[in-house]
């Protein structure tokens, strides 16, 4: 059992490790300040800015990639986004591994994973090579799958890396910078539809308007080289799932994260289809390729005030995670349906409800994964990875699906919406229900400010 004691070893500069009984040392005194996780915490923030470049210029551009590949309608492309989901869930995976082995050098990691990221994002438009057909499809999906493995590793490794660097010890104060962190997500998000439309959204301009997102998101991750590597705890049991020092068994896929999984799976699916075929729903419904453009921008300006909001509320002592999420889904469940009632016939409707969906959306990923860090059994960085997983499986599942009814029914696009909303919401019920809090002790409910 723990000890209500205060660790005496934190002053001399080491830190006792007692899940094993083993010593950490800490690389440098300046990991242990409230300046060295601010200012890294803000290394991280900007650098998710550019992370969003590469992934929401894809979603807006989709009409004339299509073009470029030799196609005619967006929906042409849709199968090429399981390429997309494939890399995600693999960079998800083996980040966890990445993460623990160079773990040291994680910092060096993030800036090659990001320079990665705008590599394969530049090289997007040109990768048809002239193939047309289900072969440019096929291709198209494979710089897809690139991107997303190089992606997905740089989010799982920003997230875990910001609680690893606040520790389980300022969990509260931590709050706010994960909020800012999805929240910067968000305004690079916003960002980009607005420069892309100064840019040009046709097919002769996507090389410029690739090569400003994959340059400028790549260099947004530079900054992380002038900062020590936050320290990361190790898994109180291991591999097998045998507890270290005892006999007790625990299985490596206990249902506590199986119900993490579900519901990242099901809210991947929420945002990623409006993030991939919002553009095409407006300008199916009548509408120009500029407005749905705005849709986007309205989408994702949305998930980032919301955002800032959260990062403004986190310190509100009643508003735990559980809360919030619920609060968010109901949110997110009026705003479909009001899409499904009135977005074809208005595009007053269609922006209403894309701001509504995207607000509601806003804090469900960071508060998901700190209500996930704090209700898994034995989590590590390796076990956050794990149940992330569900995120990338989700945008696998939905968006191509949605793509393919789409071509028959524009309808399919808020039907979709409420139809994953209620499956969300189900979802984090099961999440509640299984997934099982983890028991703290006193000295841990006092440091992180709790009762």
């Amino acid at each position: 059992m723990k000890s209500s004691v205060e660790n005496p070893t934190r002053s001399l500069g080491v830190e006792l490790d007692e899940t094993n009984l083993g010593l950490v040392t800490l690389p440098c005194t300046k990991v242990a300040s409230t300046k060295y996780r601010v200012a890294v915490s803000l290394a991280y923030i900007f650098s998710f800015i550019g992370l969003a470049f590469g992934v929401v210029v894809v979603g807006i551009s989709l009409p004339s990639i299509a073009i470029r590949y030799g196609h005619t309608h967006a929906t042409d492309m849709s199968a090429a986004l399981v390429g997309h989901s494939i890399g995600g869930t693999l960079g998800t995976l083996l980040m966890g591994n990445a993460l623990q082995k160079f773990g040291h050098r994680a910092h060096g990691l993030m800036v090659f994973l990001g320079s990665c990221c705008g590599l394969s994002t530049i090289a997007m438009p040109f990768f048809s090579f002239g193939v047309t057909g289900s072969g440019s499809v096929l291709l198209f999906s494979l710089i897809l799958l690139v991107q997303a493995i190089f992606q997905s590793m740089f989010d799982i490794g920003g997230n875990v890396l910001l609680v690893e660097a606040w520790g389980p010890e300022r969990k509260k104060d931590m709050l706010p910078y994960m909020n800012l962190l999805h929240f910067s997500w968000g305004a690079g998000a916003t960002l980009l539809p607005l420069v892309a439309v100064n840019i040009g959204l046709g097919p002769v301009d996507l090389p410029y308007l690739f090569l400003f997102a994959g340059l400028g998101g790549g260099a947004m991750s530079l900054p992380l080289f002038f900062f020590e590597n936050p320290t990361l705890r190790a898994s109180a049991t291991s591999e097998t799932g045998e507890q270290e020092g005892g006999n007790t068994k625990v299985s490596m896929f206990n249902r506590g994260q199986i119900a993490m999984t579900i519901f990242f799976f099901s809210y991947s699916g929420v945002e990623q289809t409006f993030g991939d075929w919002l553009t095409t729903y407006t300008t199916m419904t009548g509408n120009s390729l500029e407005e749905g453009a705005l849709a986007v921008t309205i989408f994702f300006g949305s998930i980032t005030g919301g955002r800032l909001f959260a990062a403004l509320i986190s310190n509100i002592h009643w508003l735990s995670p559980e809360r919030q999420i619920a609060i968010d889904i109901l949110g997110g469940l009026v705003s479909t349906i009001a899409m499904f009632v009135g977005s074809a016939r208005s595009i007053t409707v269609l922006y209403v409800a894309s701001a509504g969906v995207g607000f509601s959306l806003a804090s469900i990923y960071p508060m998901g994964i700190i209500f996930g860090a704090a209700r898994v059994p034995h989590s590590s960085s390796k076990t956050t990875s794990r149940f992330v997983a569900g995120a990338p499986l989700g945008g696998m599942v939905w968006p191509p699906v949605v793509g393919m009814l789409l071509s028959h029914n524009i309808m399919a696009m808020p039907v979709a919406g409420v139809t994953l909303a209620l499956l969300l919401l189900l979802c984090f019920l099961i999440m509640l229900t299984l997934a099982p809090a983890k028991e703290s002790t006193p000295a841990d409910a006092s440091k992180d400010g709790v009762e």
